[in-house]
């Protein structure tokens, strides 16, 4: 209708339950065979066919192997070898919701692999592999190209820029990311990423990425300032941190490493940012919660980190109208910040100062004053 907006959501989980369910489904037999002909060139329905039931019939997949056919001429039962003869399964752990057949991831990393052999940039693996952490709704160019000044991609020279455009056109040429409307991000589909980031664990070099990808956005939050100064860039980091987290998570086996505080760090700024921009303290909540129940596991009841955290969800509980659970979050952090900080600390006034409004708030105006 006019004047409303309509969201649309893509999953492969059909228990989420969220507005009115669209089935996408795949390629029929017949859409498959005439896309592979378009992009390959190839007049082979017997081949073709055989490559559509290997891979589900699923478009992403039939991309990747139409982009490895072409690109090295290769006849499709070639690719099936190859594909057949790639173990990627015996790191790639099924999840729920997650429907792709046999020889999707295998599809995925072949794609990669023909585009790094024609990548005279050197950086296209990557540039992938940092497009994997972070998140699925978009990653600025800017941010790529922060990547470069901060070494996480190694770039040398002053043609840093140029060369990160080119490999992101190769990337995008092999179906692997594709570029926003504007061309000022690129995105990769979740299962690209998934593929990657799994690949990256069973090379054992995830947790380095991360601590680099930890330390850019550390750097780029730094630079913000004050979130309102630059509201589209504060968002985008909150999102990333976000995004960084929750793909890092799953392989974090030791609670109390370096790559695992450095992400508390992270999405303490990100609490404290979302609740400066004010735009929905539901999501501050969401984020909070979990934020501080693992800076309690890890640092400590009393860290200073541990209660600046509590303190900023307990003001998104309250922003958020959910006093019952600001008030006493509040008084138990006030008390924590005096002993710790003692009564005159800024940080303790400022709790205080957060903790008599809430009790305003709530109507209790003895206690307030």
């Amino acid at each position: 209708a006019a004047g409303k907006a309509q969201v649309v959501i893509t999953t492969t989980d059909q228990a989420l339950g969220l507005g009115r369910v669209v089935p996408v489904d795949v390629f029929s037999e017949g859409e498959a065979l005439a896309f592979l002909a378009r992009r390959t060139g190839r007049d082979d329905d017997g081949g073709a066919r055989e490559l559509g039931q290997e891979l589900g019939w699923l478009p992403l997949a039939l991309a990747q192997a139409a982009a490895v056919i072409a690109g090295q001429h290769l006849p499709y039962p070639v690719y099936l070898e190859r594909l057949r003869s790639l173990p990627v399964r015996e790191y790639l752990a099924p999840t729920r919701g997650d429907p792709y057949p046999r020889g999707v991831a295998e599809a995925i990393l072949l794609s990669v692999e023909a585009v790094s052999a024609s990548d005279g940039t050197g950086l296209c693996r990557v540039v992938l592999d940092v497009v994997s952490l972070l998140s699925a709704a978009g990653v600025p160019r800017s941010l790529l190209y922060a990547a470069a000044e901060a070494g996480v991609l190694p770039i040398l020279d002053e043609a840093g820029v140029r060369l990160i455009d080119e490999a992101l056109g190769l990337l995008a040429d092999g179906s692997l990311l594709a570029f926003s409307g504007d061309d000022s991000s690129v995105t990769a589909h979740r299962l690209v990423m998934r593929v990657t980031r799994e690949r990256l664990a069973h090379e054992g070099t995830l947790d380095a990425l991360g601590v680099k990808v930890c330390g850019l956005l550390d750097t780029i939050t730094d630079a913000l300032g004050e979130p309102w100064d630059n509201r589209a860039a504060a968002r985008d980091a909150i999102q990333q941190v976000a995004a960084l987290h929750e793909h890092l998570a799953p392989h974090l086996d030791d609670g109390h490493s370096a790559l695992a505080g450095s992400l508390l760090d992270l999405r303490g700024w990100a609490l404290d940012c979302t609740n400066k921009l004010g735009d929905s303290f539901t999501q501050a909540v969401e984020h909070g919660e979990p934020l501080v129940s693992d800076c309690e596991r890890m640092l400590g009841d009393t860290h200073r980190n541990t209660l600046v955290c509590r303190a900023n969800l307990a003001y998104a509980y309250q922003a958020a109208g959910r006093l019952p659970e600001a008030i006493p979050l509040y008084e138990r952090t006030l008390t924590d910040f005096e002993q710790v900080l003692g009564d005159t600390h800024p940080t303790t006034l400022a709790c205080g100062g957060n903790l008599a409004y809430a009790y305003q708030a709530a109507g209790r105006l003895p206690e307030a004053i």
